[in-house]
């Protein structure tokens, strides 16, 4: 059976620079911050209710989870 995908849920990426990455999501995408931390900054974006991607300081870059929202 084909899962019936709605929309991304959320995305978890590993950075080594938050502040960088906070200047190219925040400033420069438009993503809205829903809380901040010295290791991890969560954003959403215009549309979502909650946060949709979190970005969180670690010593190699890369994906670390990807959810999909899906239908019954």
């Amino acid at each position: 059976m084909t899962p019936h995908i709605v929309r991304m849920g959320h995305i978890i990426l590993s950075v080594r620079h938050l502040a960088a990455s906070r200047h190219f999501y925040v400033d420069l995408l438009g993503f809205n911050i829903v809380h901040e931390g010295e290791l991890a900054l969560y954003l959403r974006g215009v549309e979502d209710r909650e946060w949709s991607l979190k970005l969180e300081l670690a010593p190699e870059v890369g994906v670390k989870q990807v959810a999909f929202k899906a239908g019954s």
